[in-house]
């Protein structure tokens, strides 16, 4: 930022260097008896800051006139006599073809004098041309003439004896014309010049004791690849152009530059600028154009000492990059507008202070914040950042100021070494931007104290992912307000509310999980993920089929219940051992109250029974023989639920149904009893076993949370239910798996 003054003072260095070719105009020559006497002379260039500018310079154009003094005056031992009133008109073109020294070989033009002036008591014609290095007329002012031009500008050099005949002198104007690309070079800087390059000076009166003032006039037009090297800012920039009229003065000890009064100045425009500053250079600005109107202005050299220098100017910039970088974060934005500030310079020989100060809103359409931590990288992706003051100056400190300047927020990441956590945010989300996290960190007394930055953020509807080694969980519906604190650990603690969509409950129930309070740690390269508040609703009909797909088809049952103890004719203790369940159906389940199912089924059964029998003559000696019974039963029953485990995270389930026997049932008595005997027995025992009820139960636990699903990525712990008119509202926390 500090560049664009810096640019300003040199070029007007360069305009001072201009009045160079002033000391061109030495193309008299020693006198001769000769018509035609050769006048090309060398007049070297010793002032550093005037070399620079014959560097790039392709041909001067001088226009003076002027005044003699009346008199006989002593040049290089030479008498030289002057008429009262005697005036002159100068007017010369020299190429500049070597910076180190002015040649006057191939200049031309021409000096014309009022009256005659003679050398050595020989007539000078009024009238001398100049055409290729060559003096028509005889003539011997010669070097001193050239020297009294040359040394005029050059404030460490001696002016010569030559002042002692000058009685007033007028430069109408003196045109320096640059070579078309050219570079200008100031140690590190340098300045790429195009076509009609050119720096004036016109209507400067030097006065008898060599001073003047005048009007500098310069038109510069940039080509690509500029670069203005600073101690605390560069500057680069690939076209542009400078246009605007300073005074300038001389004094006896000094040069100056200045602005004048009440003029208007033609801004500064360069472009594609790119300014680099703060702390290493790290933050920088690309801009398509930057614009300099200066309001105060002054550039000041004196003999052997520092040019000084005093800038105040606006400094707009539009459609613009910007990167700040500072010890842990880096932002990034795009600027589409124009953004106005205010730069301040003064330059002296101990102290350059430069204070850049913006003093418009400027909006960026696009922004990118970073962050870098030992613990993870933060990305903030915004739009719409409103940008408040911006200040660049004591002590090199940047501060940036984004406190009350809201942004869009389109996405956040949250990059660890073995996790990430990724928001994709909706229409409405912002961010607000504090001050405190783009501050350089200069208290030397806390530097292993981590800078600790708070960016609270207003969410609406979007999506997020979760993202470990092994694990990606996407949250949908995000909306709400989560605050991102950043130090040691990075910490996002929120009452976030999300849907943990499609998540698989009691084995098959597709839900979504409704949450709050989303809380996100980053710690030595791993992601802690805790969700305190989450709830789901369970329709009574998915408990109803959850229950209903978890009662097996086919199961058996050690029932050992004895259906007829006391002796029956010559049978006795006859005992139901197993009972076999195979395709079981529940036809109709409906609910009959809080945590109670009624249901009717039908199944196919086996029963394995045994009985003791006699014998019909030998009675006494008992034996046991065993039977089977088959058939499809048809019955009521009822379930009995509730949710226990170790953590709550049990659906238990207890059926229990009375299953009479089949009418069709067939019963094996092949085993106890055989012929007619056989066939009678079975008749009787059936008739009997058909009085009996057989009790069917079954008991069995599924679990709530699927081992399916994204709530499988959790452990579920904290498990609450409460009843709701239709079924059961279960609350929970969860906690990232690893």
């Amino acid at each position: 930022m500090k560049l664009k003054p810096n640019l300003v003072m040199i070029l007007n260095v360069v305009a001072l260097s201009m009045v160079v070719p002033l000391s061109s105009c030495s193309f008299f020559s020693p006198i001769k008896k000769e018509q035609t006497i050769a006048a090309n002379f060398d007049i070297p260039v010793k002032d550093p800051t005037i070399r620079r500018l014959t560097e790039v310079t392709s041909r001067c154009h001088i226009k003076a006139n002027g005044k003699f003094k009346a008199g006989t005056y002593l040049l290089n031992n030479v008498p030289v006599s002057v008429k009262d009133a005697t005036s002159f008109r100068l007017d010369l073109i020299i190429p500049v073809d070597n910076p180190d020294v002015i040649n006057t070989e191939n200049a031309q033009g021409s000096l014309h004098t009022s009256k005659q002036l003679s050398v050595a008591n020989l007539p000078v014609p009024i009238d001398i041309s100049l055409q290729d290095g060559k003096l028509k007329g005889q003539f011997n002012l010669g070097r001193a003439l050239a020297a009294f031009f040359f040394n005029l500008i050059q404030l460490d050099v001696p002016n010569g004896g030559i002042s002692g005949m000058v009685e007033s002198l007028k430069i109408d104007e003196i045109k320096l014309d640059m070579r078309p690309d050219s570079i200008m070079t100031f140690g590190k800087k340098k300045l790429h010049l195009g076509e009609h390059s050119s720096i004036q000076i016109k209507d400067a009166l030097v006065k008898s004791d060599l001073s003047f003032r005048g009007t500098s006039i310069f038109d510069l037009h940039f080509l690509p690849d500029c670069k203005w090297i600073g101690e605390k800012v560069d500057c680069e920039f690939d076209g542009g152009q400078l246009q605007m009229n300073l005074a300038i003065e001389r004094l006896t000890d000094k040069m100056r530059l200045s602005l004048i009064k009440g003029s208007k100045l033609e801004p500064v425009k360069l472009e594609n600028c790119a300014f680099r500053f703060g702390k290493n250079k790290r933050s920088h600005t690309l801009s398509k154009i930057g614009e300099m109107d200066l309001k105060e202005f002054w550039w000041e050299k004196k003999r052997g000492s520092h040019p000084n220098m005093h800038l105040y100017s606006s400094m707009d910039m539009t459609d613009t990059d910007l990167t700040l970088k500072t010890d842990i974060h880096q932002t990034t934005g795009h600027f589409p507008g124009r953004i106005p500030g205010m730069l301040n310079v003064d330059i002296k020989d101990d102290s350059r202070p430069t204070k850049f100060v913006t003093t418009g809103a400027a909006k960026a359409s696009t922004g990118k914040i970073e962050i870098n931590t030992k613990t993870a990288h933060l990305a903030f992706l915004l739009s719409d950042v409103n940008v408040g003051k911006v200040v660049y100056g004591k002590a090199d400190s940047l501060d940036f100021n984004l406190a009350g300047g809201n942004a869009k927020l389109n996405e956040f990441i949250c990059d660890a070494k073995n996790s990430s956590f990724a928001l994709k945010c909706g229409n409405g989300s912002t961010i607000k931007l504090p001050a405190e996290m783009l501050l350089e960190k200069n208290d030397p007394q806390n530097k292993n104290q981590p800078t600790e930055v708070r960016l609270p953020i207003s969410l609406k509807v979007g999506n997020a992912t979760l993202k470990t080694k092994n694990r990606k969980i996407e949250l949908e519906k995000l909306s709400g307000e989560f605050l991102i604190t950043t130090g040691s650990s990075v910490n996002i603690s929120s009452d976030l509310k999300f849907a943990l969509g499609q998540s698989s409950m009691l084995d098959g129930y597709d839900a979504d999980v409704s949450a709050d309070s989303l809380n996100v740690n980053f710690k030595d390269g791993d992601m802690l993920v805790d969700v305190k508040k989450c709830a789901i609703d369970i329709p009574q009909q998915a408990l109803e089929a959850a229950i209903k797909k978890k009662i097996p088809s086919a199961f058996t049952m050690d029932l050992n219940k004895t259906v007829k103890e006391e002796e029956a004719w010559r049978y006795r203790n006859a005992i139901i051992k197993t009972l076999q369940i195979e395709n079981f159906d529940i036809t109709e389940m409906k609910t009959v109250s809080q945590d109670h199912l009624s249901f009717k089924a039908k199944a196919n059964i086996l029963l394995d029974g045994s009985v003791e029998k006699t014998g019909i003559i030998k009675r006494g000696e008992w034996e046991t023989k065993n039977w089977k019974l088959k058939g499809e039963a048809f019955g009521t029953g009822k379930v009995t639920y509730n949710f226990g485990g170790t953590k709550k995270n049990k659906l238990i389930y207890n059926l229990s149904m009375k299953v009479p026997f089949p009418d069709d049932a067939e019963l094996d008595w092949s085993q106890v009893s055989s012929g007619l005997v056989k066939l009678a027995e079975k008749t009787v025992i059936l008739d009997h076993l058909k009085k009996v009820v057989i009790p069917l139960d079954k008991s069995g636990e599924l679990d709530l949370v699927s081992q399916k699903g994204k709530l499988s990525n959790f452990e579920v712990s904290n498990l609450e239910l409460t009843d709701t008119p239709g079924g059961k509202q279960v609350c929970f926390s969860l906690s990232l798996l690893r």
